[in-house]
């Protein structure tokens, strides 16, 4: 195997290395704060995807050791599971926790890996910001999908056992690694968001040079007259087309 076919993959797995040494322990000590932070957010999700139950309390805590996030309600309205109708009782009250390291494992997953792909440092760097800002609006969805599932796997096994739904399934995809692959995705997505809008923008800079050398070289010939212009033998101008520097050997360059 050849020196060229090794390079990449090693720095690949350098930048790897290095982004899970910074950003693990960021996650793990900030995990608490963030999800504190947005538990509106969250309990504005948990009531989206599980209207059947009532959110009684949503909150942080601390279950075995373990920092969790953790809901308590009761049921909102009748359920009909399978043959049997669940009518609500206020005295009723079910919980459901998950833990809260499983937090950030979506932005973490989608900042190691735009990191990690092969280009300048610089934008290894705003890639991977711009990938974990682009799940910030995922995050809520992430552990309320594991809170609702939780609950109805209660009401399922007690009134219909062995059946599933939807949100058991995503539920189950997200906590076999789903969320690993969801943040992967992400990462690979803003990467190269970023390098087409460079591309574009690298474009249009060029586009935009090339205009301006023409209109300042008319511009140099309608004002400057002929017999004040310097020695056509020590005149450099920028090529447009190529964007190198050449050297006038003639006048041809400013006609009278």
């Amino acid at each position: 195997m050849t020196r060229s076919t090794l390079v990449p993959g090693g720095r690949v797995a350098r930048r790897l290395l290095l982004a899970t040494c910074l950003l693990l322990p960021v996650a793990v000590v900030s995990a608490d704060a963030v999800v504190g932070l947005l538990l509106p957010a969250y309990r504005v999700a948990f009531e989206w995807l599980a209207p059947e139950f009532r959110l009684l309390a949503l909150e942080t805590g601390a279950d075995g050791g373990h920092r969790v996030l953790l809901a308590r309600v009761t049921i909102a309205d009748i359920l009909v599971v399978g043959q049997h109708a669940v009518y609500p009782d206020a005295r009723g009250v079910a919980t459901a926790s998950t833990p809260l390291a499983h937090a950030l494992h979506l932005p973490l997953a989608a900042m190691l890996v735009a990191f990690a792909l092969p280009r300048s440092t610089a934008q290894a760097a705003l890639g991977a910001l711009a990938a974990g800002v682009a799940t910030v609006p995922l995050l809520p969805f992430d552990l309320a999908a594991i809170l609702a599932a939780n609950l109805w796997q209660l009401v399922i096994d007690r009134y219909a056992p062995g059946t599933t739904s939807p949100l058991l399934i995503w539920a189950g995809f997200l906590g076999g690694g789903g969320r690993w692959m969801i943040g992967a995705l992400t990462g690979i997505a803003a990467a190269l968001s970023l390098s087409l809008t460079g591309g574009v923008n690298a474009a249009f800079a060029q586009e935009w040079q090339q205009r301006r050398d023409q209109y300042v070289w008319r511009l140099f010939r309608e004002v400057v007259p002929a017999g004040k212009r310097p020695a056509p033998n020590v005149i450099r101008h920028r090529s447009p087309a190529s964007q190198r520097v050449e050297l006038a050997t003639d006048d041809t360059m400013f006609p009278p």
